[in-house]
């Protein structure tokens, strides 16, 4: 009955109803463009947009969206009015709404006002979450300078954003703090300097790594992994063969680190290892590769593998969406498992291509006569594949 809402939502505007209650009863709606039709008319008939904000607010927290974006529209200096008059939920969602609507020039001051004037660790919080997602670069040095008075986990929080902002100027002072702090806060400083692409950091995360606990050491590997450290490739080569615990966050780091001896080091791992989960990130590690060599390579070991770690190659080569790897899907349809050839169907609707719809169509036919549930399965994915690539076809 949504057409029917719609409708009396536009007449109750058409009328010039100017009843707070009763437009507000339609702010309910679970509709957010009726919410907003609402708001609209709150504000037209001569309401002040912060009282038409409150007043949604009052009725439900979860209107805040609609609710910002007209007080955005309308009037957007009164945000911080309306932070000071609503409830503490009313706050929340408007906090909320502001790091998915608002400005960073423009709302991320406001934030880091309240972020210091709020005694509310779950309002710094959310305040904290909503400055990640504005990510207002000027305000780094502001958040830097709020750190020590944040309680722990609010401090965390604080060296997380600080790597989401992006300010060059955050490198130094995080590489400070990376030899000062927990190993818990260790860990998100090592991803913050990574976030901010801090190459001049790759010795002090190499220094932490060697005896440091497991945790930690994740952490630092999957930031050498992003900051493509070939510094720590003979490190992370190590770790590949010798540490059951760390191989697969080094395998997938390893993937991230240009040159020869990488791919040479993931290659010999895979070619080495008989646990299905280790295959299963070696694949997706060689995967990422990219490149001809990349699939070839897995193509090589294939025949080694269980069928979730072939069914997770096959999908690694799918996701190329080049056609040089159709000839190689083809053989995958010869297979003897239905299973390979169903995860085969199924990547063959991402690649585009009449040769890809020429696939699909002869394994419809070859699978016509197969009554069984396998039959229908086979033929299903090729029809989903098909329509995939129809459709992705006229959208061109």
């Amino acid at each position: 009955h949504q057409g029917l809402r719609r409708c009396v939502v536009e007449a109750l505007i058409a009328a010039e109803i100017s009843d707070v209650a009763l437009l507000l009863q339609v702010l309910s709606d679970p509709l957010p463009s009726l919410q907003q039709q609402a708001l609209y008319s709150l504000v037209s008939q001569g309401r002040t947009v912060l009282a038409a904000v409150l007043a949604a607010l009052e009725q439900a927290p979860e209107l805040a969206p609609a609710a910002v974006r007209t007080l955005v529209a309308f009037d957007p200096e009164q945000v911080s009015q309306v932070l000071a008059e609503a409830g503490p939920e009313g706050q929340l969602a408007v906090i909320s709404a502001l790091g998915e609507r608002g400005h960073p020039e423009r709302e991320g001051p406001l934030l880091l006002a309240w972020l210091q004037q709020q005694p509310s660790e779950r309002h710094q919080a959310a305040a904290l979450t909503a400055l990640q997602e504005l990510a207002p670069t000027a305000l780094a040095p502001a958040l830097l300078a709020l750190l020590p008075g944040l309680s722990p986990a609010l401090q965390r929080q604080t060296l997380e954003v600080l790597g989401a902002l992006g300010n060059p100027n955050s490198i130094a002072p995080l590489r400070n703090l990376l030899h000062t702090r927990s190993a818990e806060d260790q860990a998100v400083i090592a991803l913050a300097l990574a976030s901010l692409d801090a190459h001049q950091s790759i010795p002090d995360l190499l220094s932490l790594l060697p005896g440091a606990p497991p945790a930690l050491q994740r952490a630092l590997i999957q930031a050498l992994g992003q900051l493509q450290a070939e510094a720590a490739r003979p490190l992370l080569l190590d770790m590949l063969q010798s540490d059951a615990e760390l191989q697969a966050e080094a395998a997938l780091a390893l993937a991230q680190i240009p040159g020869s001896e990488s791919m040479a080091g993931l290659v010999n791992a895979l070619g080495q290892t008989q646990n299905p989960g280790l295959q299963a990130t070696l694949v997706e590690a060689i995967g990422q590769r990219g490149g001809s060599e990349s699939i070839e390579q897995l193509h090589h070991h294939w025949e080694h593998w269980s069928l979730p770690v072939k069914r997770t190659a096959l999908r690694v080569i799918g996701r190329s969406g080049e056609a040089w790897v159709l000839p190689l899907l083809a053989d995958m349809l010869q297979q003897e498992d239905w299973r390979v050839c169903l995860t085969t169907l199924e990547v063959l609707g991402h690649i585009p291509g009449q040769a890809s719809q020429e696939l699909l169509r002869s394994s419809l036919q070859r699978y016509q006569d197969e009554h069984s549930v396998k039959g229908w399965l086979l033929r299903s994915a090729a029809h989903e594949s098909l329509d995939r690539l129809r459709l992705q076809l006229s959208e061109i």
